[in-house]
C-alpha cells in the first residue's frame, strides 16, 4: 500500500523528497507539505517513513485503521470481544504494578501482537492482511516489534502505559460500532511504536510483540 502523509504532523522539511527512490514524493508549492504524487508508482520501500522526523507519513495505522473500521461496522462477536477483553485484562496486570518487571516488557509485546492480529483477522479483508503482512517485513515497522532503551526505562513505562490506555479505547469503540473513531484510534496507536523508536541509543534492543 502506497504512503500517507499527515498533513498536520508534517512540516515540508523535505527528507521524503530526498530519499524516495522513486521521486514520487513531492512538496506541494502552496501548503509547503508532502504528498505522494503518484501512489501507483509506489516501491513501497518506506524509506521515506523511516526518514520523516515529524513521523508523518504512514502505512501500518491506515491500513489498521481500516481493518478496524469494518470490524466496527460488520459488528463484534462474543469471541472477539471475550478475546480482546482478555488481552486488556493482562495489560492492566502488568501497569497496575506501577513499573515493569523483568519479562514485563515480553509479556507486553506478545499480549499486543495478539491484539492487534485479533482486529486484523476479525476484519476478514484479503487485500488488507496481505497489504500488512508486506508491512510487516519493514524494520520496527510491524507490532511484533518495538525498540526498547533500558536506559529509558521510566519513559518506555509512560509510554506503552499510554499505548495501553489505547487499547481500552479501541475496544470501547469497537464494541460501540464506532467506525469513524477506531479508525482515527488506530492511527493514532501506530504512532507510540515511532515515539519508542525515537528514545533510541546504543542500549537500545528490540522486543517482539509491542505496540
Amino acid at each position: 500500500m502506497p504512503t500517507f502523509v499527515y498533513m498536520t504532523r508534517c512540516d515540508g522539511c523535505g527528507h521524503c523528497v530526498d530519499i524516495c527512490p522513486s521521486d514520487i514524493m513531492h512538496i506541494d508549492p502552496t501548503y509547503r507539505r508532502a504528498y505522494n504524487i503518484e501512489p501507483s508508482m509506489c516501491w513501497e520501500c518506506y524509506s521515506c517513513v523511516k526518514a520523516c522526523p515529524q513521523n508523518a507519513i504512514d502505512v501500518r495505522g491506515v491500513l489498521e485503521g481500516l481493518a478496524a473500521r469494518m470490524v466496527a461496522e460488520s459488528g463484534v462477536s462474543a469471541a472477539l470481544a471475550a478475546s480482546l477483553n482478555a488481552c486488556l485484562r493482562e495489560g492492566d496486570e502488568i501497569f497496575n504494578a506501577g513499573a515493569l518487571k523483568h519479562g514485563d516488557d515480553v509479556r507486553y509485546a506478545a499480549m499486543n501482537g495478539r491484539f492487534h492480529a485479533l482486529i486484523v483477522d476479525a476484519a476478514q479483508n484479503a487485500a488488507v492482511s496481505a497489504a500488512l503482512s508486506l508491512n510487516d517485513k519493514i524494520p520496527f515497522v510491524a507490532p511484533s516489534t518495538i525498540a526498547f532503551d533500558e536506559s529509558a526505562r521510566d519513559r518506555q513505562f509512560a509510554m506503552l502505559t499510554y499505548a495501553h490506555r489505547q487499547h481500552h479505547a479501541i475496544v470501547n469503540a469497537l464494541v460501540n460500532g464506532e467506525g469513524a473513531r477506531v479508525d482515527a484510534l488506530m492511527k493514532e496507536h501506530t504512532h507510540i511504536s515511532k515515539e519508542s523508536l525515537n528514545l533510541s541509543l546504543p542500549t537500545l534492543h528490540l522486543i517482539a510483540g509491542a505496540a
